[in-house]
């Protein structure tokens, strides 16, 4: 159990600062005490033989504050500003927000809230934030929302109220091996062909991220 929390510990690297990390190192700290002298060698030694690169992941230990305000925001419901530059504006513009939640997707932390001036459920990406300011006032969550089900119909954080719709992609031999080895959505089915292609089949309500491939 003890190996287990330290092996979550290393998938916890990126938010190195915040208090998910602090919360982690302050568990293993306390179950350490309560351990023997060769149970901490064993498990020193086990650590050991699993590394995770840090390959494409976003690094918040100069975030962490702001991360935490947005925990607090969350969890209070707290009507909060943040300050955002996306990737198309040339200057950050501040928005009034409903926090919802944060999603990590590949290895990038993003924020799901209402914005009120966009009058809808938006997400940003944490990377792109440079202030975030509680107010004492409080906002109404619906109580329908569900950041999963939100998320259900999505290969990840872009969201489509629409029904889902059957998409089908044909691979070609030299990726069905890559795509294969990979689980992409809960509604996928991955039929091989008989000439080295591979069909996938997905039930999705956007496209956004299919773009991409």
């Amino acid at each position: 159990e003890l190996l287990a929390l330290w092996v979550s510990r290393s998938f916890l690297q990126p938010l190195a600062g915040t208090l998910f990390w602090e919360a982690i190192h302050s568990a293993l700290r306390k179950i350490r005490t309560t351990l023997s002298e060769p149970s901490l060698a064993y498990v020193d030694k086990l650590a050991g033989v699993l590394h995770q690169t840090s390959f494409r992941t976003s690094r918040y230990h100069e975030q962490a504050k702001l991360i935490d305000d947005l925990m607090v925001a969350i969890e209070d419901r707290r009507i909060t500003f943040i300050t955002y530059q996306s990737a198309r504006s040339t200057e950050p513009l501040t928005y009034d927000v409903y926090p919802y939640g944060l999603v990590h997707h590949r290895g990038t932390l993003y924020l799901i809230t209402y914005s009120r001036q966009h009058e809808e459920i938006r997400n940003f990406k944490i990377d792109r934030l440079t202030g975030v300011a509680l107010e004492t006032l409080k906002f109404d969550k619906p109580t329908d929302f569900d950041l999963q089900a939100y998320l259900k119909h999505t290969l990840g954080v872009f969201h489509d109220d629409g029904p889902p719709q059957r998409v089908v992609i044909r691979f070609a031999p030299e990726v069905a091996r890559y795509i294969q080895e990979h689980h992409w959505h809960e509604s996928q089915t991955l039929t091989p062909q008989k000439d080295g292609t591979l069909l996938a089949e997905f039930h999705l309500a956007t496209f956004e991220e299919l773009k991409s491939w």
